[in-house]
């Protein structure tokens, strides 16, 4: 399946808790762009996860409120 953007967090940190979260409920995670500081606190964290995972992981995060 096709990894699709879930989120995009300008916080590192925050990025990383909800990926941490997300996975910690079996939901596979990559964080994007991490790498390219300092150009990524610009442009984002992308969040991804399969695509047949997108919907239960925005409930997950909304229910946290993380976004």
């Amino acid at each position: 399946m096709a990894l699709v953007e879930l989120h995009r967090f300008y916080s590192q940190i925050e990025a990383e808790l909800a990926a941490s979260w997300l996975e910690s409920e079996g939901i596979e995670t990559m964080l994007f762009d991490a790498a390219t500081l300092p150009a990524a606190v610009v442009t984002g964290f992308r969040l991804m996860v399969e695509e047949g995972d997108k919907q239960a992981a925005l409930r997950l995060l909304e229910g946290k409120g993380a976004i």
